[in-house]
């Protein structure tokens, strides 16, 4: 019923807090309208302490599709320094709140392919749309991120 593992992806830390931003936007298009992979809810983004650099973590509620399988889960994705040069790792915790066990392995596979590409768009977007997710950074967080 519980998953954890280390996502294959890396960020430096500057690009952390505005990516997490951007990931927010993302996963909230995915709302009840949604007819796409899954639904998302409650996406929320916080910061804590991690050692001297700051983690970032974004949680949510999820459905996968189809729908009618009634898969749901809760999943956080935590962004923590390796230690090594400003650079984060993230930390994919997923635990299944609904559907039975073979489904919700089985479609999370899809799930999982999903966020890789949405994290992959991060490092295709053009420096100009990445610095507008800059601004909107200590809004989001609710505190002064540096």
């Amino acid at each position: 019923d519980h998953w954890s593992f280390d996502f294959p992806f890396t960020v430096g830390g500057t690009e952390v807090p505005r990516m997490y931003v951007y990931l927010k936007t993302v996963f909230v298009a995915y709302g009840e309208g949604s007819i796409g992979d899954f639904i998302a809810r409650e996406v929320e983004l916080s910061i804590g302490e991690d050692g001297p650099e700051p983690a970032y973590e974004i949680s949510m509620r999820t459905w996968l599709a189809p729908y009618d399988l009634g898969i749901s889960q809760q999943v956080r994705l935590k962004a923590i320094p390796t230690g090594e040069h400003r650079i984060y790792k993230i930390e994919t915790h997923i635990e299944r709140l609904s559907g039975d066990v073979a489904s919700w392995q089985r479609m999370n596979r899809n799930f999982l392919n999903v966020l890789r590409k949405r994290f992959l768009v991060w490092r295709t977007l053009p420096a100009g749309i990445r610095e507008e997710y800059q601004a909107r950074v200590n809004e989001e967080y609710g505190v002064e991120v540096v």
